[in-house]
């Protein structure tokens, strides 16, 4: 007999896999913002952008910070819709290298560290599309066109 699975979420979290670190290089801390582990994968590609959010976007990703879009908690959250009843996991950056998260964008003004507050739901219609730095330095997820 065949037994039926009830899904619990709408998505599921990216996973990536866990680089193998030379033991002889030091481990980055969240004190040193400038790690030397880039992302291989380079900028997202499937929108034109300025060379300044390209600049900006590679100086990120460079530094190990990933923008994980805003994601619909419900199907009837899509982008575009402006129902305000909606609700939508808040887009933030992610640096896996050197464990933080931020709800802004990282600047040189912060050293690169973001502002350490953790994403959450948040209800009001579906978010703006992406910037251009955000499209460039994210893997997956946002809007069809691109924004």
């Amino acid at each position: 007999m065949l037994e039926r699975e009830i899904a619990t979420q709408l998505w599921t979290a990216p996973t990536r896999p866990v680089a193998v670190r030379d033991a002889s290089k030091t481990t980055p801390t969240a004190d040193d913002a400038t790690p030397s582990v880039t992302r291989a994968k380079g900028l997202r590609a499937g929108r034109d952008a300025s060379g300044a959010d390209t600049a900006i976007a590679t100086e990120l990703v460079t530094r190990g910070w990933t923008y994980v879009m805003p994601r619909p908690k419900t199907s009837q959250a899509k982008w575009g819709n402006t129902d305000a009843r909606t609700t939508w996991w808040s887009g933030y950056w992610k640096n896996d290298d050197l464990d933080l998260v931020s709800t802004a964008q990282p600047s040189e003004s912060d050293g690169f560290k973001g502002d350490g507050d953790q994403p959450d739901w948040r209800r009001g219609g579906s978010p703006a599309s992406p910037s251009g730095v955000e499209w460039l330095s994210s893997e997956s997820g946002g809007p069809a066109s691109g924004g």
